[in-house]
């Protein structure tokens, strides 16, 4: 998404001042569509079932890490999977070098997607969490705002009157499957073009209370935690 990985460019500047860190974990990053605005020094890409981009398989809720070992990690669209957010979020917190960092994107006008899609936060909600794991959070901000919120419920219209379609030409699917993904993609066009011209409104919205998403900043404070975690 354009909005994400302009806020991704905007937070690698603010928060890790142009500094390449020496290990960027991206924890679900499936393709790593983002990988190339995390400046990094080694990039590893950790999901729970491998695919080609995939680096290391593993679970969110127990990293196969050392703790202290990765100086910024990235979780981007992917904590919404997660049952167990606190046990995530933890795990972030112990794998991370002090004043390491964890960036997470999650949405929130956004219709559930996938087969397990199970939570929604507010900006209060998710600065809570990560407070709860015991991360410094050091900002929480909306993006995309009333209009783009709009755009993508628009975006979404052809897989409510058409039902979602195949994966594509490479699916293994009969002629009707193929005939509803070129269907879609015809239906699609004009809402797409709709939603990125709507997008270009938010400027308007100040209070930014309708998000499509959000993204997190936080850090593994450099002292130890005074309840004995590590």
């Amino acid at each position: 998404m354009r909005r994400v990985r302009a806020e991704l460019r905007r937070v690698a500047a603010t928060h890790l001042a142009g500094r390449r860190a020496s290990l960027c974990v991206d924890v679900g990053g499936g393709t790593s569509r983002y990988r190339d605005v995390l400046p990094s020094e080694r990039f590893v890409s950790l999901d729970i079932a491998a695919r080609d981009s995939t680096s290391v398989v593993g679970d969110l809720t127990a990293l196969p890490l050392a703790s202290g070992s990765v100086e910024l990690i990235t979780c981007l669209q992917v904590l919404e999977h997660v049952r167990d957010t606190r046990a995530a979020l933890s795990e972030c917190r112990r794998v991370l070098t002090p004043n390491g960092h964890l960036i997470v994107a999650v949405p929130l006008l956004y219709g559930e997607h996938d087969v397990v899609d199970y939570w929604r936060w507010t900006r209060l909600g998710m600065r809570t969490a990560l407070e709860d794991a015991g991360l410094e959070v050091l900002e929480v901000t909306a993006y995309g705002g009333y209009f783009m919120s709009l755009g993508v419920m628009l975006g979404r219209f052809p897989g409510v009157v058409l039902g979602r379609a195949s994966q594509g030409w490479t699916a293994n699917g009969d002629a009707r499957d193929y005939a509803r993904y070129a269907l879609h993609a015809a239906l699609g066009l004009p809402f797409t073009l709709a939603a990125n011209a709507l997008e270009r409104l938010d400027r308007l919205d100040v209070r930014q209370d309708d998000a499509a998403g959000l993204i997190a900043v936080a850090r593994r404070p450099a002292l130890p935690h005074t309840d004995g975690r590590p």
